[in-house]
């Protein structure tokens, strides 16, 4: 190889392992942030999901009957879920109101009901 072709060689090599540590450093501090973020966020509900009639889910805690409210996908019915969001709303629903922003599954098992 020439000299010059050898300095190019090495001034890519550079700018590869600089650009491959950069996109490291990157998704390390992404991780970081959802971790931080999921520790932070509790879940406003978990427990297992009923039909609430006339056509909504909810779930039963404490003597009360909640109904969920705006989830996107919709939240399963008989499934063991943690619900993230707010009390408060107007539902034509027989319950409590929750506003959803966001669910997930969980491991419970779950009576038919």
């Amino acid at each position: 190889m020439s000299g010059e072709a050898e300095m190019v060689a090495r001034g890519w090599s550079t700018v590869l392992g600089a650009l491959c540590a950069s996109l490291m450093i990157t998704a390390a501090e992404a991780a970081a942030k959802k971790a931080t973020r999921a520790k932070a966020e509790q879940p406003l509900m978990r427990g297992c999901t009923i039909a609430v009639p006339p056509a909504c889910a909810g779930m039963e805690a404490g003597g009360q009957r909640y109904v969920f409210l705006g989830a996107n996908p919709l939240v399963p019915v008989n499934a063991g879920v943690d619900i993230y969001g707010t009390v408060g709303g107007v539902s034509v629903c027989f319950g409590i109101p929750v506003n959803v922003t966001s669910w997930k599954l969980n491991r419970m098992r779950c009576p038919a009901r």
